[in-house]
């Protein structure tokens, strides 16, 4: 199934989110390689949406996402 992000959605960067969500970059990268975090990739950087971003704190085990 294709996820269709309406046009009106904001990207952030990877640094955005760290920033957003008071981490590390390289965990907002390492939530991006193993698909925790949905992105896309425009060149050499990664975009994540806004609804994207809203799905993923809003799911179920996102306390896993952080553990070490």
């Amino acid at each position: 199934m294709v996820d269709i992000t309406p046009a009106e959605d904001r990207f952030y960067s990877v640094q955005q989110i760290a920033d957003k969500l008071n981490i590390h970059f390289r965990t907002v990268y390492n939530l991006i390689y193993t698909g925790q975090l949905s992105s896309i990739r425009v060149g050499r950087v990664y975009r994540v949406s806004e609804s994207q971003l809203y799905r993923f704190l809003r799911s179920e085990d996102q306390s896993s996402h952080f553990r070490r």
